[in-house]
């Protein structure tokens, strides 16, 4: 079993439908799991990361 936390699980369905782990997961050698850390999220946006290093709240602060 692998489990794979990733922002774009779709971009993991290669892995699960061709080559040797396609065929490993045909026969129920081995599984995918994808977690997307979004799923997770409590807040509208579904935001992941932390504050940008860019945005005019982090370039006020100064630093202790």
């Amino acid at each position: 079993r692998f489990d794979v936390v990733t922002l774009f699980p779709e971009m993991f369905s290669a892995l699960t439908q061709w080559g040797i782990t396609g065929r490993a997961c045909e026969k129920s050698l081995t599984s995918v799991h994808l977690w997307n850390p979004r799923d997770f999220c409590s807040d509208v946006r579904k935001t992941v990361d932390d504050l940008s290093l860019y945005t005019s709240d982090a370039a006020d602060d100064t630093p202790c």
